[in-house]
């Protein structure tokens, strides 16, 4: 696959017509009690939301949608999943670290994450939203018919859609500067975001991830991409054409700070969330910069730059915890190189147990991602039924 400036053009043009029918159908139909209904039994039961009698015929697009395409090699797939639960924890850190911010470059997709105007409110919630569908995309036996892969499939097109809807209501002008909103391009960017940019996170706090176990973990999410509805020519078969794709991404649509206030408004928010998952040790020795030594390391000075992440600079703490990373700083300490990868997974292990334990009151607590319900809330509170 060669991602050309004309193939790149042509994904900004095409979104997902199947779902975008489907959303257009329930909401025609006033369903929308009936898609929350779903999403909660979702939710609840990880089965099929048709096996409830009480759900509408427009959710017929549920039991359209429900199966991995037949050709797909699950043997690969199980290998993938195998990757994800090996590195899940510093894939977790590189994720916040890298992934996410990342992202925040490109105003075409920071125009649509600040629509609501309260995604900088509901940081930890989105990120548990995100971090629900990596545990669900990893999950062993998650691409099986009702498995949780495919339900989060499932959903995710019909958000998707529903985005779309609202963006060319709200944003008129969106389309007309930026192509089709959450287009096939955006959309296998952030596939990607979570696939080899954890890869190469990965590499670059030194895990060890053979170039078999990479592959495998892209394809695993490939698939993934597949079912939420990306087409199949356009999505990358190895891990070289998924950096040709992003590196054309970034070239296209990244953007310097002063061009993109939404994206240094939500990376700022991603910091300040990061820095209230801490773990108690780290916040004992005072290192509270912690998570910006990480970004701007793994993003790079000038990727970070461009979301207003600046580096840490003349504090002796912080080029002591830089010492203590050597990978960070392009160096190696051998044989001891695993204890660096332990040192990145206890503090990830910390962050994840704030996240469990704590109550939402400054720190985060566990929750489900967010549904169609906070799209209609952005448009018409009326219409939305309260909890």
């Amino acid at each position: 696959m060669h991602y050309t400036t004309a193939l790149l053009d042509k994904m900004r043009t095409v979104g997902d017509p199947v779902a975008d029918a489907a959303y257009a159908k329930m909401v025609a139909a006033g369903d929308t009690k009936s898609v929350n209904e779903a999403f909660k039994h979702m939710a609840r039961n990880e089965d099929r939301p048709t096996s409830n009698p009480g759900l509408r015929e427009s959710l017929r697009y549920f039991d359209a949608t429900d199966k991995l395409p037949p050709d797909m090699d699950r043997a690969r797939i199980l290998r993938g999943e195998a990757v994800a639960t090996k590195h899940g924890l510093v894939g977790t850190l590189v994720m916040l670290c890298k992934s996410l911010p990342l992202g925040y470059q490109m105003p075409n997709l920071t125009k649509v994450l600040a629509m609501s105007g309260n995604l900088e409110k509901k940081t930890l919630p989105r990120l548990l939203g995100v971090l629900q569908m990596v545990i669900d995309v990893s999950t062993p036996g998650g691409f099986e018919e009702g498995g949780a892969a495919v339900i989060t499939a499932q959903k995710l097109r019909l958000l998707h859609a529903g985005v779309r809807a609202i963006v060319r209501t709200q944003m008129p002008g969106y389309e007309q500067q930026y192509g089709v909103p959450v287009c096939q391009e955006d959309m296998l960017a952030t596939l990607l975001a979570f696939s080899y940019l954890v890869i190469e996170g990965l590499d670059q706090l030194g895990s060890d991830v053979s170039s078999e176990e990479a592959e495998d973990y892209l394809y695993l999410w490939m698939a993934f991409g597949e079912m939420t509805g990306l087409r199949r020519q356009w999505l990358p078969t190895t891990v070289a054409e998924a950096r040709q794709f992003y590196l054309a991404y970034e070239r296209r649509h990244a953007v310097a700070a002063d061009k993109n206030p939404d994206g240094v408004r939500l990376a700022a928010a991603n910091l300040a969330m990061a820095r209230t998952m801490l773990p108690d040790l780290i916040e004992d020795t005072g290192i509270g910069d912690a998570p910006r030594i990480y970004m701007v390391h793994l993003m790079g000075e000038t990727r970070a730059a461009n979301v207003g992440i600046a580096p840490v600079d003349g504090d002796v703490v912080f080029k002591g915890v830089l010492r203590l990373l050597p990978k960070l700083e392009g160096e190696s300490w051998g044989i001891f190189d695993p204890l660096a990868t332990l040192l990145h997974a206890k503090i990830t292990r910390g962050l994840l147990g704030h996240l469990i334990r704590a109550d939402y009151d400054g720190k985060p607590a566990f929750m489900m991602p967010a549904t169609l319900q906070d799209l209609w809330t952005i448009t018409d509170r009326d219409r939305v039924e309260e909890n």
